[in-house]
């Protein structure tokens, strides 16, 4: 087993126990301190959000409109657009 390999499963290792770390709700800094790195970008390389987190962080933060907001598009934009584009 050649010295490449190793270095490989250490890494999917790392990436592994950070990433399940992460997603059990460990946050960033304490799995970073947990895996030993100098730097918080190191672990962000390390640790992946779920499709849950994501989807939790965007339904606790939804977009918010503006009052009597004007759509930018007018109805016959979407036919513009088409033209513009070169489909129709």
């Amino acid at each position: 087993m050649g010295f490449r390999s190793k270095s490989k499963r250490l890494d999917l290792f790392r990436r592994t126990r950070a990433t399940n770390l992460y997603q059990n709700g460990i946050e960033l800094p304490l799995v970073s301190r947990i895996l030993g790195h100098a730097q918080l970008e190191t672990t962000r390389i390390y640790a992946v959000p779920s499709l849950e987190m994501m989807r939790n962080a965007l339904e606790a933060n939804p977009p918010t409109s503006v009052k009597n907001e004007k759509p930018i598009w007018d109805e016959n934009a979407d036919e513009l657009m088409a033209k513009m584009c070169g489909l129709r």
